[in-house]
């Protein structure tokens, strides 16, 4: 019977094996950060973990303290790991250009977010987990129905948790670039959520797999793109194994409209800073000055669910096209010394202003979206 679990034992083990290479005074920077970064991801995993110190102590030892406990705890871990912080100019480069292309593509679908979708119950064991997983990916492609496969039969990687706390997300994936595996913890909501969220976090973590993203060689923002797909093609096999119809269309609207509300967050952030008569000017000068890193993570990650559809509409409207460029872009590191530019997935820039159009028509109707024939454009380049 399967029991997705973290093997504490051995992430304790990790992180004393981590300090004693911390201590090595000849590592080089780059080494030195991907060491800092495993360990804040096993600290995670043990934050994430289902014990009962963690699920049980650690708020009651914050109630009483009054958030204190907690604070003084983040504080001292990143004392003993090493302060790693990413602004923006760590993210690659950040140009006047590129950002109004951000603010092109977050414009034409801004909406304004939706109360949260509510599911009904609908439940899966470890084992239905496990069996959905592996039938998706097999179904997706054979090579990364392969490294699913291995993820899910190796011991102690992934979590499936029973207890939801607020300041949890529903699903976290954290890469060991010590023993490059991934680490995948899901909290179990009792919906449809459950399967979706478990397959987003294996999409992850096939990315992390196909191509370690390395902090400071990969352009930050894009690792949404291979899941936000997922997700969509999440929705399609769900629905052709019979699955409640209404219950898969709540999946693909969440996933457009949370796209469209950040987009509209976004921008309303970037307004509250320079008011409005300068942003309705389009005053790129001050949206640029006035940018920071929460921003700039949120139009990355509006930029990443539009070609996250674009990649979606390419499988479906010629799988082995689209699964080659999905495949391309998860195997592939994204300079940080130039602008992003996805042309060769067949995602230009007016390719992705053109899906913009189709999100604001047809919302989460993909059928009606008409964007094949630059699809086949793209086939023939």
């Amino acid at each position: 019977m399967t029991n997705f679990k973290f093997n504490l034992k051995d992430i304790k083990s990790k992180i004393s094996y981590a300090e004693i290479l911390l201590k090595n005074t000849n590592l080089s920077s780059i080494e030195r950060e991907r060491i800092q970064h495993s360990v804040i991801a096993y600290y995670a995993v043990l934050d994430s973990s289902d014990s009962v110190y963690n699920t049980v102590l650690e708020p009651f030892l914050d109630k009483i303290s009054r958030g204190k406990h907690l604070a003084n705890k983040d504080s001292n871990r990143i004392c003993k790991t090493g302060e790693i912080v990413l602004d923006k100019d760590s993210y690659g480069i950040l140009s006047k250009e590129y950002l109004q292309i951000l603010v092109n593509l977050a414009s034409s679908i801004q909406k304004p977010q939706v109360d949260a979708t509510k599911f009904n119950n609908m439940v899966f064991t470890d084992e239905n987990l496990k069996s959905i997983a592996l039938s998706f990916y097999d179904n997706i492609d054979q090579e990364l129905g392969q490294k699913v496969n291995n993820i899910i039969s190796t011991p102690g990687l992934i979590n499936v948790s029973d207890y939801k706390k607020n300041r949890r997300f529903d699903g976290t994936t954290w890469y060991d670039y010590i023993n490059n595996v991934p680490y995948v913890n899901v909290s179990r909501a009792g919906t449809i959520e459950d399967a979706q969220v478990f397959c987003h976090e294996l999409m992850h973590a096939n990315d992390f797999a196909m191509q370690p993203k390395y902090f400071d060689s990969n352009y930050y923002g894009f690792h949404e793109t291979p899941t936000y797909c997922g997700d969509l093609l999440f929705a399609d096999f769900m629905e052709a194994k019979g699955f409640n119809s209404e219950e898969v269309n709540k999946v693909r609207s969440e996933r457009i409209n949370y796209i469209r509300g950040l987009a509209y967050q976004s921008l309303f952030k970037i307004r509250s800073k320079i008011g409005r008569e300068s942003f309705m000017s389009g005053n790129i000068d001050e949206m640029y000055t006035a940018l920071d890193e929460d921003v700039l993570k949120d139009l990355l990650e509006v930029q990443s669910g539009v070609m996250a559809i674009g990649l979606y509409k390419q499988i479906k409207n010629d799988k082995e096209y689209g699964i080659k460029n999905l495949k391309m872009f998860m195997s592939s590191l994204i300079p940080k010394n130039k602008i992003p530019d996805f042309s060769h997935l067949g995602l230009d820039y007016g390719t992705l202003m053109n899906i913009c159009e189709n999100i604001n028509a047809h919302g989460y109707d993909f059928n009606s979206y008409g964007i094949e024939n630059e699809m086949s454009q793209g086939m023939a380049r």
